[in-house]
């Protein structure tokens, strides 16, 4: 597993895993970042995002300052927190404090190879299955 912060200022971070099924997250959560089904401003012990088990195995992970993807070995995409500039793709949502499917027709049929996020966006670099 692979974890750097990208941002001086900020929390952004990615994670790279290998089928992991356990997903562990702390800290700040006043925007449901965190993606536990909480809405608690803060975590302050390590606590399992769970809302997905048992059927997905974590690939990816990728934080932003207020909004978190994960990404499963089945290329499947979910994201939690702020949507305020629209980074969790849907149109209607402010925040989510758990992890919901994202679906997008730009997926279709593309492989999920990276993805990271900035501040207040997202980057999904795709590839043909």
């Amino acid at each position: 597993m692979v974890l750097y912060n990208n941002s001086p200022y900020q929390h952004p971070s990615k994670c790279t895993a290998a089928n992991q099924q356990h997903v562990l997250t702390v800290g700040s959560n006043q925007y449901g970042q965190l993606g536990i089904d909480s809405k608690d401003p803060q975590c302050d012990k390590l606590t399992e995002i769970n809302t997905l088990q048992p059927h997905h195995i974590i690939k990816m992970v990728a934080c932003g300052d207020k909004h978190t993807y994960l990404v499963t070995d089945d290329n499947k995409l979910f994201a939690a927190g702020s949507n305020y500039f629209g980074q969790l793709a849907e149109k209607q949502v402010t925040k989510r404090e758990k992890f919901k499917r994202v679906r997008s027709e730009a997926l279709e049929g593309r492989k999920i190879q990276s993805i990271d996020c900035g501040s207040n966006f997202t980057v999904i670099l795709t590839g043909n299955f």
